[in-house]
């Protein structure tokens, strides 16, 4: 948090938004393919962020550079594979995440050709946003927990938790980011991000360490 500036916010704020838009737009799409067509009548197949995004994930996005989206109310019944589908379902949007990051890595070395080198200063420092907090929100959201995205498999196969979710699930996004603001996390997610970001591009490393 000490190294928190207003431009580290804007920067997470402005990269969330696709983040947030991809992990949802294509879980919506994911549980239709797979027979269950809730979420789209819910409104969630859109690449609209402020259909998918949660208060609190957002502000800890923004805040610690981890969190979550709003959970898509999915059925196991109505998904063909069972819970095998939701597995599916959930991996996904995880799986596109990662190719953003990958994407975001590869675009660093055109920064060059920016207007200015301030220009190419701010675009090269959002790119390199774009690919840690892409990595972070996979390794963070694998975990089978709600609101999470893995805790769609909690909810997908639990028709009473669903219910719950509805009414109450305010509650856990506040345990949820708790435990994010103690930096626990982000201390043990680190390392992990970089290794799988060294893994997509070794060349830049070393600048994707450097923020």
């Amino acid at each position: 948090m000490a190294d928190l500036t207003l431009q580290t916010l804007l920067t997470r704020l402005i990269v969330s938004l696709p983040i947030i838009a991809v992990s949802g737009y294509v879980m919506a799409v994911g549980a239709r393919l797979l027979g269950d067509p809730g979420p789209s009548q819910d409104g969630r197949q859109t690449l609209n962020p402020l259909a998918h995004l949660d208060v609190l994930g957002t502000i800890s996005i923004a805040v610690f550079g981890l969190g979550w989206i709003r959970p898509q109310m999915a059925d196991a019944c109505r998904i063909r594979g069972g819970l095998w589908g939701v597995v599916a379902i959930i991996l996904a949007p995880l799986a596109c995440l990662l190719l953003l990051a990958f994407a975001a890595i590869k675009l660093l070395p055109w920064m060059s050709n920016a207007a200015s080198i301030t220009m190419a200063a701010v675009l090269a420092n959002g790119l390199v946003a774009m690919a840690r907090m892409s990595v972070g929100f996979v390794m963070l959201n694998l975990l089978p927990l709600v609101p999470l995205v893995g805790g769609h498999l909690l909810l997908a196969s639990q028709a009473r938790l669903r219910s719950w979710f509805v009414r109450s699930g305010w509650i856990l996004s506040v345990v949820a980011i708790c435990i994010v603001a103690t930096g626990l996390p982000h201390q043990i997610l680190a390392p992990h991000v970089d290794v799988v970001l060294r893994f997509i591009s070794q060349d830049t490393a070393n600048v994707v360490r450097q923020y």
